[in-house]
C-alpha cells in the first residue's frame, strides 16, 4: 500500500478451514437465497453456509480510552421504533450493511437481501433522531444491488468504506466510498479477493491507524478467507503474515476502545453446534481470552457491537442447534472486563429471536441500532430497535408564529426516548429568566425578534436542542372610511380600510349591512335598496390578531322619469323628426336635463326637445335628469330610421338541364325591417316566399322569376331573375371520306345540339394530330387505320364523345413475270403476278394467255404451251375499294430445229464431241447476249422487288412495305381471256 507500511508482527499459526467447516457451508447465506417458502414451512437442515456480521462500531481516535463504566448503570432495555412488527422501515431484509456516519450524524444503511423481491437491494438509507430517511433518489451513482457487504467508517479519510458483498449467486470484490452525500467507485491497483461479510471483521483500528479487514467468505468459491488487509487513503494493502491473521473461523468482531483491541467471537461450530471462544486483536496478533460465562448455546449469525454508553460489547441473537435444525435466539449478552453477562432476564422488552440482523452504534444518541434479520421460520423482519434506550427525539411548538407585546405566548415540547429523569430548559432570548417543563407561558414586553431555545438532557448525559425565532409586534389597530355616505338607490359606495401595529400581511374582510360581503383593503359596493347600513371591516394580521371598524351609509329612494316621443312612434324613414319628452316623478324640482341623440349631433338641454334624423340607422337617444339635490336619473329611447328599400336577388345557378332545381337568394337593405319576399317563377307554378326558395323547372326554356319585396314601412321593389333550362347536349361527326391513299386529306365536320352553347371542342386524329375547332381538316401522311376521337363540352360542363375510323393505304400496284420467258412447244412456263398497296383483298384477271395455260384462278398460272408464237400476256388486279392496276409480259414459244442422225438415213449429219462442245459454247454466248439485250429493252424492277428476270409492270417502284397478306399468289382471281 503506497505511503504506509507496518512492522512485521507475529501471527499465530492457525490451520486453514477444515473440511468439516466447508461442509457446514454458508448456512445463513443460503437462508437468504432460499427463504423456504410460506410461513409455517419447516426450516431446512442447516449445512450450506453460516454467517456473521462485522458489526463495526465506533471509531474513536487513536489513544482515546472509553469512559469508566457507571457504578450504577442505567436500566437497560430494547426499544422498538418501527411502530409495529413486522414490517417497519426500510422494509424486511437481512444482511444490510450498517455503520455510523459522523458527517451525517446518523447511521448509514446500504442494500441487504429483500424477501419481498427475493433478491438483493441497492438502496441507501439514513437513520437519525429515531427516523429512517431514504437517500436513494438523490444519488447520481450507487453500488449495484447486493447483500452481506462489509462497511465501516474510515476516520482518517473521513469517508464510509464499502467492500464486496454478494448478489444472488456471485460474490463481489469492488470498493466504494460514501462521502459528501454521494457514492464513488474506487479502482485501487490491488484489492482483497471477492468476499462477503460472513466470518469476517471489518473495522477502523486506531492501533494500526487504518481500516482493518480479516477473513470473510466467498459463496462462488465455497471457501472461508483467512487473510488480512488494511485500507487507507483509497489503497488496499495485503498484510497477511505481517499483521496477524484471525482464527480459523472468526464469526464476527468489533473495536473495543476499553481495551484498544478488536474483540472477536470465534467458534468451531458446524450446523450451529460446537464450542466458542472470545478472541482479541491488538494490532499485531490475535489471542484467545480467558473469559467467564461465555454465551451459550453457541450463537452464530448474531450482531456484535460496542456500546459506548455502558462501556461494554453487546451481542444479540444468532443461531444454535435444536434437533439438527438451526434455531434462532433473542438473547442479549454484554462483555466487559473479561466477563460475559446474559442480560436477557433483566430486560422487559427484546427483539424477536433472529439471525442475520444488522447492528451499529450511534454515538450521537448513544444507542445501539438493530435492523431487520430473519426468524427461525425464515420469515424476514424489517423492524428497528435501539439499546439500551430509545434515542432522544424532540419537537417544540408555539401557540402563535408571531407574538404580541404584552400578550402571553404558550410554548410546548414533545420529547421521546432517552433515559429518565429528563431535564427540560427554556430560554426566551429577551433577557428574562429561563423556564423549565414541557409546557411554559411567556409574555414579551418589548418589540423585536427573539430566539427561543429548548434543551433536553437525560440521565445518561444525552441532549438535544431545538430553537425557533419568534417575532413580537405591537397591538393591531384598524380604521375605515366610505365615499359617499349618502345617496339614492342604487348607490355605489367606495370603502377603504387601514391598519397599524400588528404584523403584515393584513387580511381585510367586509360585511356591508345588506348581506353583501367583500375582501381587500379597498372595495366598492352597490346598495340597491334604500336604508341605513353599517359597513364593517375585520382586519387580521400575521400574529393572529383581529380588529374591527365600522362606518354608516344612508341610501334614499330615487326619483324616476318617463319618456315618450311625438309622434307616438320611434320608427320612420329619413328625414325623420322626433319630439322627446322626459317627465320626472317622486321628488321635487327644479330639474335640469341633457339629451344626446346617438347620431353624433351636439347635446341639447331641456325636458322637452326635438331632433331631426337625416340618415337611416338605429339610434339610442339618452337623457340625464338631475333633481334639486343633485341626484341624477338616466333614461333612453331607441329610434329606428329607415332609408329607400334596396333589394338584390339572383339564382345560384342561372342555367341547368331539365328537370332543373333552381335555388334563389335575395337580400334587402335600408327601408324598414322586417322584409317580405314573394316569388313568381315564370312557369305557371304557384308563388314562393322567403329569401332563399328553391324551385324545380321541368321543361327546357327561358324563364324569368319575378321577386316582389316589401318592408315594414310600405316600401316595394320588383326584381327579375332570368333562368335558362336546356335539354341534354347531343353531337354527331362526319368526314368527306373515310379511306384513301397516302397522303390523304380528310375534312371533318361536327353537328352539336341541346345544352348551352358549346365552348370547347377536341379532335384527336389517331396519328398524333389534334384540333380544338368545331370543324377540322387533317392530312394523313402515313399508312394505317386511324381512330378519330371527338368530344364537345358546353357551359354546363356536359361532355359528349364520338369517334370514326379513317383507313389510309398505299396506291395499288401489280408486277408480272414469266419463267422462262422463251421455250419450245410443249415446254412448261410459269406466269406470276405480285400486287402491292391497295385496300383489302384483290382479284386477278388474265388476258392473252397462250393455249395450254388452263383456267387461271390465282396470282400464278402454269402453262404447257402447245402452239409457237410470241404472246403478250396481261394481268389486271382490283382491290376491295375497286382500285385497279395492270401489267404485261412477253412469252416466246418456238418449234425445235430437226437434227441429222448420221448413217442410216438421218437428216442430221453426225456431230463429233469436239463439234458439240463448240456448238454449246457458241449457243451459250449467243443466248447470253440475247438475254442481256432483252433485259436492256425492259424497265428494271425496284431493288426489293420479288419479280423474276422477265417481270414487267408499270409502277413497281412504289411502296413495298404494305402488309400484303390479302394479296398472296394463292388468292382466287377472275380468269382472263384465252387465245
Amino acid at each position: 500500500m503506497t505511503g504506509r507500511s507496518f512492522a512485521p508482527r507475529r501471527r499465530s499459526d492457525q490451520p486453514r478451514i477444515a473440511t468439516a467447516l466447508l461442509a457446514f457451508g454458508f448456512v445463513l447465506s443460503s437462508l437468504a437465497v432460499l427463504p423456504g417458502g410460506p410461513v409455517g414451512r419447516s426450516a431446512p437442515t442447516v449445512g450450506s453456509e453460516r454467517a456473521g456480521l462485522s458489526g463495526a462500531g465506533t471509531t474513536p481516535a487513536a489513544g482515546v480510552r472509553a469512559p469508566v463504566p457507571l457504578a450504577s448503570p442505567s436500566a437497560q432495555n430494547w426499544f422498538n421504533l418501527s411502530g409495529g412488527y413486522p414490517p417497519g422501515i426500510p422494509g424486511n431484509r437481512t444482511f444490510a450493511a450498517l455503520a455510523y456516519d459522523p458527517d451525517l450524524n446518523g447511521t448509514l444503511m446500504f442494500g441487504g437481501f429483500n424477501q419481498t423481491r427475493f433478491g438483493p437491494d441497492g438502496d441507501t438509507w439514513l437513520f437519525a433522531n429515531g427516523t429512517w430517511t431514504n437517500l436513494t433518489a438523490n444519488l447520481t451513482s450507487s453500488p449495484s444491488p447486493r447483500w452481506a457487504s462489509l462497511m465501516t467508517w474510515d476516520p482518517w479519510d473521513h469517508e464510509m468504506v464499502l467492500f464486496g458483498g454478494r448478489t444472488s449467486y456471485t460474490t463481489l470484490g469492488d470498493t466504494w466510498v460514501f462521502t459528501s452525500g454521494a457514492w464513488s467507485l474506487l479502482t485501487p491497483t490491488s484489492s482483497p479477493s471477492p468476499r462477503q461479510s460472513q466470518f469476517s471483521v471489518f473495522s477502523a483500528d486506531p492501533t494500526l491507524g487504518a481500516v482493518y479487514l480479516d477473513g470473510g467468505s466467498c459463496y462462488a468459491c465455497g471457501t472461508i478467507d483467512n487473510d488480512s488487509w488494511t485500507f487507507l487513503g483509497g489503497t488496499w494493502q495485503n498484510d497477511t503474515g505481517t499483521v496477524g491473521g484471525g482464527p480459523a473461523v472468526l464469526d464476527y468482531g468489533t473495536w473495543d476502545p476499553s481495551t484498544n483491541d478488536i474483540l472477536g467471537y470465534s467458534s468451531t461450530a458446524t450446523n450451529c453446534t460446537g464450542t466458542s471462544s472470545t478472541v482479541a486483536f491488538n494490532g499485531s496478533a490475535w489471542t484467545t481470552l480467558n473469559t467467564t460465562s461465555a454465551p451459550g448455546p453457541v450463537p452464530q449469525g448474531g450482531g456484535l457491537v460496542y456500546d459506548a454508553l455502558d462501556s461494554e460489547v453487546v451481542l444479540f441473537g444468532g443461531g444454535y442447534d435444536v434437533a439438527g435444525i438451526c434455531a434462532f435466539l433473542n438473547n442479549t449478552w454484554s462483555y466487559a472486563n473479561g466477563t460475559w453477562t446474559n442480560q436477557t432476564a433483566n430486560l422487559t422488552a427484546s427483539p424477536a429471536a433472529r439471525c442475520c440482523e444488522s447492528v451499529a452504534y450511534d454515538p450521537t444518541q448513544k444507542v445501539v441500532v438493530l435492523l431487520g434479520g430473519a426468524e427461525t421460520s425464515q420469515a424476514y423482519i424489517g423492524d428497528t430497535w435501539t439499546f439500551p434506550a430509545a434515542p432522544l427525539a424532540l419537537t417544540i411548538n408555539r401557540s402563535t408564529p408571531i407574538g404580541v407585546m404584552g400578550t402571553e405566548v404558550n410554548f410546548s415540547a414533545n420529547v421521546s426516548g432517552g433515559v429518565g429523569p429528563l431535564t427540560l430548559n427554556w430560554s426566551f432570548g429577551d433577557g428574562s429568566a429561563n423556564a423549565t417543563g414541557a409546557l411554559v407561558h411567556h409574555t414579551f414586553t418589548s418589540l423585536g425578534s427573539f430566539r427561543v431555545n429548548f434543551t433536553v438532557r437525560d440521565s445518561q448525559g444525552r441532549s438535544l436542542n431545538r430553537s425557533a425565532v419568534l417575532r413580537v409586534v405591537g397591538p393591531l389597530v384598524a380604521g375605515v372610511r366610505a365615499t359617499p355616505l349618502l345617496g339614492e338607490a342604487p348607490l355605489w359606495v367606495n370603502f377603504s380600510a387601514n391598519a397599524s401595529g400588528g404584523a403584515a400581511p393584513f387580511v381585510y374582510s367586509w360585511t356591508f349591512g345588506d348581506g353583501g360581503l367583500g375582501s381587500g383593503a379597498s372595495v366598492t359596493h352597490l346598495y340597491r335598496t334604500p336604508g341605513n347600513f353599517s359597513a364593517t371591516v375585520t382586519v387580521r394580521d400575521g400574529s393572529r390578531q383581529a380588529e374591527r371598524a365600522a362606518v354608516n351609509v344612508s341610501v334614499v329612494a330615487p326619483f324616476t322619469i318617463s319618456l315618450r316621443t311625438v309622434p307616438g312612434t320611434s320608427t320612420g324613414d329619413a328625414p325623420f323628426l322626433v319630439n322627446f319628452t322626459a317627465t320626472p316623478t317622486g321628488t321635487t324640482g327644479p330639474y335640469t336635463a341633457d339629451w344626446g341623440f346617438g347620431d353624433g349631433s351636439p347635446f341639447e338641454p331641456g325636458l322637452n326637445v326635438s331632433h331631426l334624423y337625416t340618415a337611416p340607422g338605429t339610434f339610442e337617444a339618452e337623457v340625464a335628469v338631475t333633481d334639486a339635490v343633485g341626484h341624477v336619473v338616466n333614461g333612453s329611447v331607441v329610434v329606428q330610421v329607415g332609408g329607400p328599400l334596396s333589394v338584390s336577388a339572383s339564382a345560384l345557378r342561372p342555367a341547368g338541364l331539365a328537370p332543373f332545381p333552381a335555388d334563389f337568394l335575395a337580400s334587402a337593405g335600408n327601408g324598414t325591417a322586417p322584409y317580405a319576399f314573394t316569388w313568381s317563377f315564370g312557369d305557371g307554378s304557384p308563388n314562393g316566399t322567403g329569401a332563399a326558395p328553391s324551385h324545380l323547372y321541368l321543361d327546357p326554356g327561358r324563364y324569368v322569376a319575378v321577386l316582389t319585396t316589401t318592408d315594414d314601412g310600405g316600401g316595394r321593389v320588383v326584381t327579375d331573375v332570368p333562368v335558362e333550362v336546356v335539354s341534354g347536349l347531343i353531337a354527331s361527326v362526319s368526314s368527306n371520306t373515310t379511306y384513301g391513299t397516302a397522303p390523304l386529306w380528310v375534312a371533318f365536320d361536327s353537328t352539336v345540339g341541346g345544352g348551352l352553347p358549346a365552348d370547347s371542342f377536341s379532335w384527336s386524329f389517331g396519328d398524333g394530330g389534334s384540333s380544338t375547332t368545331a370543324n377540322a381538316t387533317h392530312r394523313y401522311a402515313t399508312l394505317g387505320a386511324f381512330v378519330v376521337n371527338y368530344s364537345v363540352s358546353d357551359a354546363l360542363g356536359e361532355v359528349v364523345h364520338r369517334n370514326l375510323t379513317v383507313d389510309v393505304y398505299a396506291p395499288l400496284r401489280v408486277g408480272l413475270s414469266a419463267t422462262p420467258a422463251s421455250l419450245d412447244i410443249g415446254g412448261n412456263a410459269t406466269l406470276s403476278a405480285v400486287s402491292t398497296g391497295g385496300s383489302g383483298s384483290v382479284r386477278y384477271a388474265w388476258g392473252a394467255l397462250p393455249p395450254g395455260c388452263g383456267t387461271p384462278t390465282s396470282a400464278v398460272v402454269t402453262c404447257q404451251v402447245t402452239r409457237p408464237g410470241t404472246f403478250n400476256v396481261t394481268v389486271s388486279v382490283e382491290d376491295s375499294r375497286n382500285d385497279s392496276a395492270t401489267a404485261s409480259v412477253e412469252l416466246t414459244v418456238v418449234t425445235p430445229t430437226p437434227t441429222n442422225s448420221g448413217s442410216g438415213g438421218s437428216t442430221n449429219p453426225a456431230v463429233t464431241f469436239g463439234e458439240l462442245i463448240g456448238a454449246v459454247a457458241i449457243g451459250g454466248l449467243i443466248g447470253a447476249v440475247a438475254v442481256f439485250l432483252g433485259l436492256r429493252s425492259r424497265r428494271l424492277p425496284p431493288p426489293d422487288s420479288t419479280a423474276g428476270p422477265a417481270e414487267s409492270g408499270a409502277g413497281l417502284e412504289g411502296p413495298t412495305d404494305v402488309d400484303r397478306t390479302a394479296h398472296n399468289p394463292g388468292s382466287p382471281i377472275n380468269p382472263g381471256p384465252t387465245n
